[in-house]
């Protein structure tokens, strides 16, 4: 299946937070693009809080989220203490709908 990300980028009027909301799906693979969006919120100004919100994602694979989150720490110890940037997931991660269908299919068929 083709696992998208898709992602918005929302900055508050103020210039004090950010929020990468996610919308299509987070994997061991396309985690590493949220990288450069959220250095480039980072850098917009000094102390900037960004969030990566997960919440709204279609499907999250498991280890993407541990990989992102330590990617997102590394990233943020080499630019400095200038800001703060949070993994926002939900308690239980969403399944690719692709492998329900597919599950679904197989029981009928069976």
């Amino acid at each position: 299946m083709d696992h998208k990300l898709r992602v918005l980028v929302r900055l508050d009027v103020d210039r004090t937070a950010a929020v990468i909301a996610v919308n299509g799906c987070l994997t061991e693979i396309n985690y590493r693009a949220l990288l450069p969006i959220a250095r480039r919120a980072c850098a917009l100004i000094g102390g900037l809080s960004v969030t990566v919100d997960l919440t709204g994602a279609r499907h999250i694979e498991g280890n993407s989220i541990d990989s992102l989150e330590r990617a997102l720490s590394l990233m943020s110890a080499s630019m400095g203490a200038s800001g703060k940037i949070m993994v926002q997931a939900p308690s239980m991660l969403p399944v690719c709908p692709a492998l329900t269908l597919s599950r679904q299919m197989q029981e009928v068929a069976a």
